[in-house]
């Protein structure tokens, strides 16, 4: 779900910046944030809560990741951060080619 404040203002790359942050949720929770609560609910949390979605087991997650998180997720497009401006956070810079990360888990798999 994604949405989008804009007054009359076009859909721009932001979107896409809280979308990716959204994403990131759903990849280290295998679900979407309020998946545990009724759809229209969580549309209403969504729209209305004054604090964004973030990670149900804090603990497990980097300050780097949780960082990013709240880099993605600010609710007024405004503040948020453009594509350009993410990409270049600590994040997302540090981490591990997929090539590399690739190879680590068919190595792992062959000695399994």
């Amino acid at each position: 779900v994604i949405m989008v404040e804009s007054d009359g203002d076009p859909y721009d790359s932001k979107a896409d910046v809280w979308s990716m942050g959204i994403t990131a949720i759903e990849m280290a929770e295998m679900g979407p944030p309020y998946g545990d609560v009724h759809p229209m609910r969580a549309l209403f949390l969504i729209g209305s809560a004054q604090k964004v979605p973030s990670l149900k087991d804090k603990g497990a997650w980097s300050t780097s990741f949780h960082d990013f998180l709240q880099t993605c997720l600010v609710k007024d497009p405004v503040a948020r951060p453009s594509c350009a401006d993410v990409l270049r956070h600590e994040f997302l810079v540090k981490a591990p080619s997929s090539v590399s990360v690739l190879t680590e888990l068919i190595e792992a798999s062959r000695e399994a």
